[in-house]
């Protein structure tokens, strides 16, 4: 088998995921990877941009900024995001007549994964862009 024997869908035969999962998780740890990169640059633009006794405030106003803009709103804007492109809800009954939508059974994985990979490249793109102007811009102060 070879590349060109990959098809969308879910697999069928035990034997034969282990080369899709392999692809998976290579593509999963240069994520994380690529992630994580971006984490010593951003310490060191605030470490070196900031006098030494301001330095653990940055550094803390900086934990607190991403925690506020990234941990807390995202899952809830992903949520929102995923829920639009469902394409089957369950139906939950209550005490009126109407009913709401319950849980998602059935999503387009298409849209969903073009949806991850689109929000991952933004924000990676968008983190590298800010450091490299960050770089550009830096006057290094004389001693």
């Amino acid at each position: 088998e070879s590349l060109a024997d990959i098809k969308p869908g879910y697999c069928k035969d035990p034997k034969k995921c282990g080369k899709e999962l392999i692809f998976f998780l290579i593509g999963l740890f240069l994520l994380m990877f690529f992630t994580f990169l971006n984490n010593v640059p951003g310490s060191q633009v605030i470490l070196r941009s900031t006098k030494l006794a301001e330095r653990p405030l940055a550094m803390a106003l900086k934990s607190i900024t991403y925690r506020l803009t990234g941990s807390l709103p995202a899952p809830l804007l992903m949520g929102f995001a995923l829920d639009k492109l469902c394409l089957i809800h369950s139906f939950v009954s209550t005490c009126d007549t109407t009913g709401t939508d319950g849980q998602c059974l059935l999503a387009d994985n298409q849209k969903v994964k073009r949806l991850c990979l689109l929000v991952g490249l933004v924000f990676k793109v968008l983190s590298f862009v800010f450091l490299l102007v960050s770089w550009i811009l830096y006057k290094r102060h004389k001693v």
